[in-house]
C-alpha cells in the first residue's frame, strides 16, 4: 500500500463484487483516475504536505506516531476514512453542480422547443404575418 512513503488506496473500497461488468469497471476506472486519485493526491501531498502516514495519524488522533508505526493497517484505514469524509462532500457538490446544469439545460431546451413550436404554429395560422 505504500509508494515512496505515500499511501495508495484500493480504488474499489467496497469490493470488486460490486463492479463485475466490463462497462462498470471501465466507468469506475475513468472515475478513479480523473476524480478520486487526483483528489487523494491533493489531500495527501497538499493538505498533509507529504507527511508520513504515522505523522498524519498522530495529527488526527491523540496517539503518538510511534503507536501508529506499530499499527500501520489501522493507520491506513484511519487516513482513508478521513480522506473519504472529505471525498463525500466533494462528490455531493459535484453531483449538485451536474444536476443543476442538467436541469438548466433541460428547462432551456424545453422552453426553446415550446417557443419554436408556438412560432411555427403562429406562422401557419397567419401565413402573411411576420
Amino acid at each position: 500500500m505504500y509508494d515512496d512513503g505515500l499511501i495508495l488506496f484500493d480504488p474499489r473500497p467496497w469490493g470488486s463484487y460490486v463492479i463485475q461488468s466490463w462497462a462498470g469497471r471501465s466507468v469506475y476506472t475513468v472515475y478513479w483516475f480523473l476524480f478520486h486519485y487526483p483528489l487523494q493526491q491533493l489531500y495527501l501531498r497538499g493538505y498533509w504536505q507529504s507527511r508520513t502516514p504515522e505523522d498524519i495519524c498522530a495529527s488526527i488522533t491523540q496517539y503518538k506516531a510511534d503507536f501508529w508505526h506499530e499499527h500501520p493497517v489501522e493507520c491506513d484505514e484511519l487516513i482513508y476514512n478521513h480522506f473519504d469524509s472529505y471525498l463525500v462532500w466533494i462528490q455531493m457538490a459535484a453531483y449538485v453542480l451536474v444536476l443543476a446544469r442538467f436541469c438548466r439545460f433541460f428547462i432551456s431546451s424545453f422552453s426553446h422547443g415550446i417557443l419554436a413550436a408556438s412560432r411555427k404554429k403562429s406562422a401557419h395560422a397567419h401565413p402573411g404575418a411576420k
